[in-house]
């Protein structure tokens, strides 16, 4: 989304109330390194393993539990996700208006009623965003129905990223899937991974749409197609989406 959290786990800051421990079982500074490259490689079971280790190691490290969060997310586990990012903030409060990361989760575990309300206190911390908007919206949908959900769903002005207008049009009734495509493929000047990731984002968010709207065939179409040309690192939440929802709507995606 539009304000991604930055974690500290391999910028070399950590946040501890206490020192490790002294003579851990395993290196912490050879799991981490096992962490970000099984990350970056989309080994998100491996990289979780090494996290479950560190934090057995030291408990006090918020950048463990919100990338443990991340990986079991990408690995399509949503309670332990959730469970995970709840740790997080409970450890470091200030960090729940940001954690748009938990909405997701709260969305693809059908828990909407939270995940409604995980989004609109990200709105105030980013109120631009029309990847919230659409979230909120997503979530609000299974609550009260599209038609209503649209009446409450949150104005964005100022997000210009392509395809975004056209997405949030999309949603709000008022554009179309055809315009959201246009929109990501008219700019033939951008570059093959500036126009992927335009592609990719307007396939996953189409996808979305169909789900809200009941039609769980084409969203699975829609995301194969987001997968296909998705240029976004594996280490990046966003750029697993597609996979996740195909793997949480697809037992034979499942790894």
């Amino acid at each position: 989304m539009g304000s991604v959290l930055m974690l500290l786990l391999f910028s070399g800051c950590q946040i501890s109330a206490q020192e490790p421990q002294e003579d851990p079982q395993e290196d912490p500074q050879e799991l981490k390194r096992e962490v970000k490259t099984d990350m970056a490689r989309g080994r998100y079971e491996q990289a979780a393993n090494s996290l479950e280790k560190l934090i057995a190691e030291d408990d006090q490290y918020v950048d463990y539990f919100f990338t443990l969060a991340d990986a079991r997310f990408m690995n399509a586990q949503m309670p332990e996700a959730i469970k995970a990012y709840d740790k997080s903030i409970e450890m470091q409060p200030v960090l729940k208006p940001r954690c748009w990361q938990r909405g997701l989760a709260y969305y693809f575990n059908d828990q909407f009623k939270l995940g409604k309300e995980q989004f609109e206190v990200h709105q105030t911390v980013n109120s631009q965003d029309v990847e919230n908007s659409v979230w909120h919206l997503l979530c609000n949908s299974r609550l009260v129905g599209v038609d209503e959900a649209r009446k409450s769903m949150i104005p964005i002005r100022g997000d210009q990223r392509v395809p975004m207008p056209e997405v949030l049009e999309m949603f709000a009734g008022t554009g179309s899937i055809e315009k959201v495509l246009q929109a990501a493929t008219k700019n033939s000047s951008a570059s093959g991974s500036r126009r992927d990731n335009q592609l990719y984002y307007a396939h996953l968010y189409i996808g979305l749409f169909h789900d809200m709207n009941g039609d769980t065939q084409k969203a699975r179409e829609s995301m194969t197609e987001a997968v296909a040309v998705n240029p976004i690192s594996k280490s990046q939440l966003m750029g697993s989406v597609a996979d996740v929802y195909l793997r949480l709507h697809d037992p034979e995606n499942r790894n």
